[in-house]
């Protein structure tokens, strides 16, 4: 839990909790539930530049989100994690780069997935994610599916003193407009 009690803008809070159960020594189901209260950053608050157009004092309300997220982890299996974040008064820069505030509620899904398989000094990571943003996509515009994959190779060396991992990433995203 974290409270901010001085300042201009005090009153800023979030709270995090998490709990975890181990249904066997390979397998875990994580849950986790996070509010947050904060104002928005400064430089989207107060802004001054010798470019008349980019000077503004912003009187924005807090932002607040809300996360639940469930996730199972296996070693064997595959890592398995879903969020469901709602957030209101969001703040975002439009198309002239002036900071705005959404003034309805974003939800956003986001599924993710994820594989480390290993063989020796190899390795392949593999991570899939699929997001919706149900409302206020036109202020959190996120690609609805991302992928990386990671080739690599982990080479301990000078009595473990160094690694050295070269690796080939590959992502992936859907088409949005970012």
């Amino acid at each position: 839990f974290d409270y901010n009690l001085s300042g201009e803008y005090s009153g800023a809070s979030i709270l995090d909790i998490s709990a975890y159960f181990k249904l066997s020594d390979d397998y875990v189901l994580r849950g986790s539930f996070m509010n947050a209260s904060y104002y928005p950053s400064l430089v989207s608050m107060y802004y001054r530049s010798s470019y008349e157009n980019f000077n503004w004092k912003n009187d924005f309300s807090r932002i607040n989100a809300t996360r639940l997220s469930v996730s199972f982890e296996s070693p064997k299996i595959l890592d398995a994690r879903l969020d469901f974040t709602t957030i209101d008064n969001y703040v975002y820069y439009d198309s002239l780069r002036i900071p705005r505030q959404y003034g309805e509620r974003i939800d956003v899904l986001a599924l993710t997935l994820h594989r480390d398989l290993r063989y020796k000094a190899f390795g392949w990571d593999n991570t899939f994610t699929y997001q919706n943003v149900s409302s206020g996509s036109s202020v959190m515009p996120l690609p609805e599916v991302m992928l990386r994959s990671t080739l690599y190779a982990h080479f301990p060396m000078f009595k473990r003193a160094m690694t050295l991992r070269p690796t080939l990433t590959l992502k992936y995203y859907s088409a949005f407009k970012a």
